[in-house]
């Protein structure tokens, strides 16, 4: 029988909304004895942009930019770092909690579900990242992971829960059985579960 722990692959990307999602996780008993894997991808200027050194007008404009740069780079890293300490913090074991921050390649979503393929069992993201635009229900790259993320669970994140039970929608497809053995493996008996069976409307 394979003792190798379970991974989750928790997206974060330096937002307020992101930090909730990180501890919602490290207060849930339910990710206890999982590998956690905090995982960012790092926007960056294209490098065609610092073409522009080579035009002394733009010398002082391409080292603001590289400055900013840095400086989001620094800011990202303290947020993972926090995020990690949180977790830690919690009572998670060191080795249990690793961070990654990566360079943006074919763009952020696209990137998290790359990253999802090296052997993870789960990807949680939080509803809403940086957007500012409150009336967004769901956020550009959380609605990307759900169309393209098929080939494991993906939690999204929201407000905090005001209890401990679960509402667990199921409609008898392949799908749901999989969402409800998905439930079963993660929570199991720790927290009171209710299963509502939700069946399409007769047309």
């Amino acid at each position: 029988m394979s003792t190798t722990p379970k991974r989750l692959l928790l997206a974060v990307d330096g937002s307020p909304r992101s930090m909730q999602t990180v501890r919602y996780a490290a207060s849930e008993n339910a990710f206890d004895g999982i590998q956690l894997v905090l995982f960012h991808v790092f926007t960056s200027i294209p490098d065609t942009y610092y073409d522009l050194e080579k035009e002394p007008k733009s010398v002082k404009v391409v080292r603001e930019v590289r400055s900013w740069e840095a400086q989001q780079h620094k800011a990202i890293k303290a947020f993972v770092e926090e995020a990690r300490k949180i977790f830690l913090d919690s009572g998670h074991p060191e080795a249990a909690v690793e961070t990654r921050i990566v360079n943006r390649k074919k763009g952020i979503a696209r990137d998290i579900i790359a990253e999802a393929h090296k052997g993870y069992h789960a990807v949680m993201a939080c509803r809403r990242g940086a957007s500012t635009l409150e009336t967004i229900l769901i956020g550009s790259v959380t609605k990307k992971l759900l169309e393209k993320l098929s080939f494991i669970p993906i939690v999204i994140a929201g407000q905090k829960p005001a209890n401990r039970k679960l509402l667990l929608a199921v409609d008898g497809s392949e799908g749901a059985n999989r969402a409800v053995q998905y439930v079963v493996d993660t929570v199991g008996p720790r927290v009171s579960l209710r299963q509502a069976c939700m069946k399409s409307a007769e047309r």
